[in-house]
């Protein structure tokens, strides 16, 4: 919802995209930042890429991202914290490029992120974002994007744009919550032991076995009637061949022989 657009055709799906893969990159580097085998673009940047190019149903888009992993030269990002300011700095030239552009929501238009009044002290005396204090800030907004049902909006360090839809966003989360309470609460939830300690079928074990009882009487009754079945047809076939002076092959026979000839 933090990415509905004015409009059914805008936002949306990219930008929920985008906010997935700067979240990814963000987690990679925390926890891979001091693994010396993590390769940045083998085991995350340039899977994203492939997913785009041969997955983004807008082709045109799928072929100017992968334009843009050439033109900043993505084989040449080899450190860890590199993984998130790449994946930033690609996104903040497609936003200016697309700024005014047709598919441009005007409700949220394109700006370099993160602006102004969401981080100040990211910019530098000649107005231009410094990496550095980007970075740090990148780490701390995209830790944060999907907080508990627990804490208030007002306490989350939302972007202004998404903040519109968080009031919704809670009422949701706190309804799922109400209900999962509810549930996890009836008696007549039961969890099963995978682990097998109290058995296969926990604490419904008498039930169970009440079950198997009764398949294993379905089962006996089945086979007696295909058994039965078996019978009949056999003695049926039998009474007509050897009672019916009508047969098919009546030279199989001694008997009708016999009879013609005399």
């Amino acid at each position: 919802m933090a990415c509905a657009g004015s409009k059914s055709n805008l936002r949306g799906y990219t930008c929920g995209l985008w906010t997935l893969a700067h979240t990814l990159t963000v987690e990679a580097y925390k926890n891979e930042q001091y693994n010396s085998a993590f390769k940045p673009v083998a085991d995350v940047l340039e899977p994203f890429h492939q997913f785009i190019v041969l997955f983004l149903s807008c082709g045109e888009c799928a072929e100017n991202f992968d334009k843009e992993t050439i033109n900043h030269e993505l084989d040449l990002v080899t450190r860890p914290e590199d993984v998130v300011i790449w994946l930033w700095r690609v996104h903040n030239f497609v936003n200016k490029r697309l700024s005014g552009s047709p598919s441009e929501d005007p409700k949220y238009p394109k700006q370099q992120f993160p602006p102004k009044k969401l981080c100040s002290h990211c910019y530098n005396e000649t107005d231009f974002l410094d990496e550095s204090k980007t970075f740090e800030f990148l780490k701390s907004y995209y830790s944060d994007i999907r907080q508990d049902t627990f804490k208030a909006v007002g306490s989350r360090h939302l972007n202004p744009k998404f903040a519109v839809h968080a009031e919704k966003v809670d009422k949701l989360e706190a309804a799922e919550n109400r209900l999962r309470k509810e549930l996890d609460a009836s008696p007549q939830r039961q969890w099963r032991d995978i682990e097998g300690y109290d058995g296969y079928y926990g604490k419904n074990s008498g039930r169970g076995h009440l079950y198997v009882i009764w398949l294993s009487a379905i089962g006996i009754i089945i086979v007696f009637i295909y058994c039965k079945y078996r019978r009949n047809r056999s003695k049926f076939w039998k009474t007509f061949y050897y009672h019916n002076d009508f047969k098919l092959c009546p030279w199989s026979s001694d008997k009708p022989a016999k009879k013609y000839l005399a």
